[in-house]
Order: structure tokens, then C-alpha cells, then sequence
């Protein structure tokens, strides 16, 4: 179902020779010590069905839908913090897991970007969700 989403949105994107970039939702501090429980952002679940934080979808299109392309950033599995917050799904297991073509580490995001986004022209991305990546991707493409 999540790579059914994936693919109609890239066939939009491709009409419009433009790449997308999606991000989960980050975590909510509700007291000084305490997080809200997680939800995923709606779209990034309706194109993932990936409900873990730190991560971020970037969908590629191709001149053809063969060569499309989905890569998803996650954190990577750590067994200490799996104790204390749950099992995390991890870059190993993602691409099959998931259906996307390549999974790396959410930590090199913003070093990787920079090379992923420099032949695109136009890059759709919803503001305002979260200043703190608003401004790294304007940092990102300026």
C-alpha cells in the first residue's frame, strides 16, 4: 500500500520535474523530562507506514518510473536505547522492510543532501512544521 503512495506521488513529481523531501515528525517535550507519546507526521506515514523519529523520505523521480528512486533516512539500531524506548527497525532491514531503494543514517542527512538535491531545480517540501529543519534545508539549497 505505502509503495503504491510512493509511486503515484512520483509520477506527479515527475510531471513536474520536481524531487520531494518528507520528514517525520520530531518529538514533542511534554514536561521538563517527559516526551508526548510519537505520531508519526500524516504524510510521512502515508508514503512510509514508518513510525519511528529522526527520519526523512527524499523520492527522486527518474525519466521513467524504473528509474525512480526512494531513499530513507533513519536512525540506526542501538540496543542500548532499544531497552529503554523499543526496537527500532534499522538501516539493514529498512529497504526490504519498507520497499525503498536505499536506507543510510539519519546523522548524515545534512551532508548528504547537498549532492542528492544539486540537479534538482525544484524541491517540494512543506514549511513550518519545524523551524529547526527549515532552516538547515534553506541552508541546504541557498
Amino acid at each position: 500500500m505505502h509503495t503504491d503512495h510512493r509511486r503515484r506521488l512520483l509520477e506527479l513529481l515527475r510531471t513536474e520535474r520536481a524531487c520531494a523531501l518528507v520528514f517525520a515528525s520530531p518529538t514533542r517535550v511534554r514536561n521538563n523530562d517527559c516526551d508526548h507519546r510519537y505520531r508519526p507526521d500524516s504524510d510521512f506515514w502515508y508514503l512510509t507506514g514508518f513510525a519511528e523519529q529522526d527520519a526523512c523520505l527524499v523520492l527522486l523521480p527518474g525519466s521513467t518510473a524504473e528509474e525512480d528512486k526512494t531513499v530513507l533516512f533513519l536512525r540506526e539500531r542501538d540496543p542500548l536505547m532499544e531497552t529503554w524506548n523499543g526496537r527500532r527497525l534499522g538501516i539493514e532491514r529498512a529497504p526490504e522492510a519498507l520497499g525503498v531503494d536505499e536506507a543510510h543514517d539519519v546523522s548524515d542527512l545534512w551532508s548528504e543532501l547537498p549532492e542528492i538535491l544539486s540537479d534538482w531545480v525544484r524541491i517540494v517540501y512543506r514549511t513550518g512544521l519545524d523551524n529547526d529543519t527549515d532552516r538547515k534545508l534553506l541552508d541546504v539549497v541557498a
